[in-house]
């Protein structure tokens, strides 16, 4: 039997081209389809990767700046408390060697806003409210004793973590007192009635 090798030949080749069709084709789409799934998990995964050394960075340098957020925290607190503020105050002019007379809470103000702005200052004698606004806390301080006790007393405030500035200080002398076992005129020390208005602040 005589084959006839051109028919044969087309045969094969459709029957290779079939094969091709049904199984070679769809297996590269599918090694294709694989490979770009692999890229894209690949690059989440280095994203991934990026992000928790970024976030590992980020966390390390808090951990090392904890002190330096302490430091702000006190000199700006973000919770207002009038007690700690007026206990300081007792303690450091007590330090000082001034007797405490009063102090009394004069009220709550907001930061003069920017030349230009028509925002309003309004005050209160409240607490501070949700808005992340920085306030001004004013207190009037009445204390009694020496000018080196006022001035040991204005040192610590200076040193204190926690922001204090004295806006004014009116005084008025009192009568001189001496010291136990010291009666001489230059052993005298005379004392004043010292009052302070301070602020501090908070947010």
């Amino acid at each position: 039997m005589e084959i006839n090798k051109p028919a044969t030949i087309i045969i094969i080749l459709i029957v290779n081209v079939m094969l091709i069709f049904l199984f070679v084709i769809p297996k590269y789409q599918e090694s294709i389809a694989l490979e770009k799934s692999l890229v894209e998990k690949q690059v989440a995964y280095d994203s991934q990767g990026e992000y928790s050394i970024a976030l590992l960075k980020t966390l390390k340098g808090i951990e090392e700046r904890q002190d330096i957020l302490k430091k702000v925290n006190s000199a700006l607190p973000g919770n207002f408390s009038l007690a700690p503020i007026v206990y300081f105050l007792q303690k450091k002019a007590i330090e000082s060697q001034l007797t405490v007379e009063s102090v009394t809470f004069s009220g709550i103000y907001e930061q003069i806003p920017p030349m230009g702005s028509n925002k309003q200052v309004p005050n209160s004698s409240g607490p501070p409210g949700n808005d992340q606004e920085i306030k001004n806390i004013v207190l009037m301080v009445d204390v009694s004793g020496s000018y080196q006790g006022l001035k040991n007393f204005l040192h610590s405030l200076e040193r204190s973590a926690r922001i204090f500035q004295v806006n004014t200080i009116s005084f008025a002398p009192l009568e001189f007192s001496s010291p136990e076992g010291l009666t001489s005129a230059a052993d005298q020390i005379k004392t004043y009635d010292f009052k302070l208005e301070i602020k501090t602040q908070t947010y």
